[in-house]
């Protein structure tokens, strides 16, 4: 996992694995000067969003089936401020028979790809605290 972010992943219902979530918390700080981010933080959600679609999906894991849960307070971020940010994303298990036993290093490929799409945006960068220096991807 990358150093700028938090991940943690599993599933909803051991007995009945339905869904499978992904949650990855990190700090934001904008890289662009403007007095509304709310403009910058939607675009930021739907190149996530686009970014998702991309990502190596495993054969069990439902592809277009999925949830992103952005939280940010766009009020609180500016120029040279961190805020905390919690994504979380929930996939559909397209045989929700069993957990796989390769779901830790699927989920870990998707962790990373998205991660990697989160280092790519020209106008945020990611930290792992709110005092961390910045950490180029390892």
């Amino acid at each position: 996992m990358r150093d700028a972010y938090k991940a943690a992943y599993g599933v909803v219902d051991t007995t009945d694995p339905k869904t499978i979530y992904v949650k990855i918390g990190t700090w934001m700080e904008a890289m662009v000067d403007a007095t509304h981010q709310s403009r910058h933080i939607s675009a930021l959600k739907n190149r996530i969003r686009a970014h998702t679609h991309l990502a190596p999906f495993p054969p069990y894991l439902d592809r277009d089936k999925h949830l992103l849960f952005f939280d940010v307070k766009s009020t609180g971020v500016r120029f040279n401020k961190r805020s905390f940010v919690d994504l979380e994303f929930t996939f559909y298990n397209r045989v929700p028979t069993a957990v796989p036993d390769t779901l830790e290093t699927d989920l870990r490929a998707i962790c990373e790809h998205l991660c990697a799409g989160l280092d790519a945006d020209p106008e945020f960068r990611f930290h792992l605290t709110k005092t961390s220096p910045f950490v180029t991807a390892s």
